[in-house]
């Protein structure tokens, strides 16, 4: 009987008393920052350039040719568009860095250019909490602030 006790209260107590924002919001920081590495390397590999685009509710990845962005990259787990959205918890996550692209291999010269022409500065936030990672220009190094 103590057991069936124990079970019901982890099963429907503890997952309302323990807080998984931070962890999900950390998680979805980690994928959007390893899919922006994932970008620069793909661009240089198939010397193709590749614009990664941050709005608030996600981040997508695609070709560019003659300035447009006109074809989507193929995410290779899912074999789909790449495209990440925001957790379901947080539809509009990312607060800083929204609204702006960079663009890995810039006119196949391996150079990365961002819309600002600075250092891009991405923040994933909600409840309280927040991850940051930050692009470089030029170089295209992606690194954790």
């Amino acid at each position: 009987m103590v057991i069936v006790i124990i079970s019901v209260l982890a099963l429907f107590v503890l997952p309302k008393a323990v807080d998984v924002s931070t962890f999900t919001l950390s998680s979805y920081c980690d994928r959007i920052q390893n899919a922006t590495t994932f970008a620069n390397r793909l661009a240089l590999a198939q010397r193709r350039p590749i614009v990664v685009s941050f709005a608030a509710s996600g981040v997508s990845i695609a070709y560019a040719a003659g300035g447009a962005i006109n074809l989507p990259v193929t995410d290779p787990s899912t074999g789909a568009a790449f495209s990440l959205a925001c957790p379901a918890a947080f539809p509009t996550c990312i607060t800083s860095g929204a609204g702006t692209n960079v663009t890995f291999n810039a006119n196949n010269s391996g150079a990365s250019t961002t819309s600002t022409g600075a250092s891009v500065q991405v923040t994933v936030s909600g409840s309280g909490n927040a991850q940051n990672f930050t692009v470089e220009p030029i170089t295209g190094f992606v690194r954790r602030t």
